[in-house]
């Protein structure tokens, strides 16, 4: 409103000056100072771990410093960023609601990429058989089982629980998991919070647990070294 009347500033032009050249500009920039440094990202998981790192026996803490860190929905990218870490955390805080929610939050904005059709000629022909059941049949022939779950479904850490005592039976004596940290867990009868991180989930320490009082030994197996996808070997990133 001042510069769309300089004519009451015709006897101080040198505030007129200021103003327009000097002022104005310096006001500009701490606003597009501010603009960036709102938009500056900030990994979640980081803020996660520093939190529990200091409290590991409060897993509420860590899920409490997301939520007051939680980006906005319109920035799609750590949007979808944060609801991994926060759907991570609620799992290990128990809360499987949330951790549902969150995890289903990261599609919600994709559209439907086709019609879904029902095969109901798939389930009248065939059997539906106990998965447990039959997968530890199975292991009976093999020599190695790999079991695909997921980081933040608890669900699939408990369905393999009952499973290890079969798998023992048939003469599995390794287990690998993801994530494992420490060198002497074989020594131990229980994970502690330096053992991993994904062990944080409480099903997934109580899947330790058992492996370890069925005398499982656990293997590590995540490289060491950097894995930058510039390896010849397509399978340097891991101690198999």
């Amino acid at each position: 409103n001042i510069l769309q009347y300089p004519g009451i500033f015709k006897t101080n032009s040198l505030v007129l000056f200021m103003l327009r050249y000097i002022v104005l500009p310096a006001l500009c920039l701490l606003i597009v100072t501010a603009a960036t440094a709102q938009k500056k990202f900030v990994n979640p998981f980081d803020t996660a771990i520093h939190v529990m790192d200091k409290h590991p026996e409060n897993y509420l803490l860590p899920v409490k410093a997301l939520e007051s860190n939680k980006p906005d929905a319109s920035d799609k990218m750590d949007y979808g960023y944060w609801l991994q870490a926060a759907m991570t955390y609620e799992s290990f805080l128990g809360d499987y609601k949330k951790t549902l929610f969150y995890s289903d939050a990261r599609y919600s904005n994709q559209p439907p990429t086709g019609k879904i059709e029902r095969d109901t000629n798939f389930v009248k022909t065939h059997t539906l058989v106990n998965a447990a059941d039959y997968i530890t049949s199975q292991a009976k022939k093999k020599q190695v089982v790999m079991i695909n779950e997921a980081h933040h479904l608890p669900f699939h850490r408990a369905f393999v629980l009952p499973m290890l005592k079969k798998f023992y039976d048939e003469g599995y004596r390794y287990m690998a998991i993801e994530t494992l940290d420490d060198s002497l867990i074989d020594r131990k009868a229980y994970p502690d919070y330096n053992t991993g991180y994904y062990t944080h989930e409480p099903l997934f320490g109580e899947l330790i647990r058992e492996a370890l009082k069925l005398h499982f030994k656990l293997i590590r197996y995540e490289s060491e070294a950097k894995c930058d996808g510039t390896g010849k070997d397509p399978q340097y990133c891991n101690r198999f």
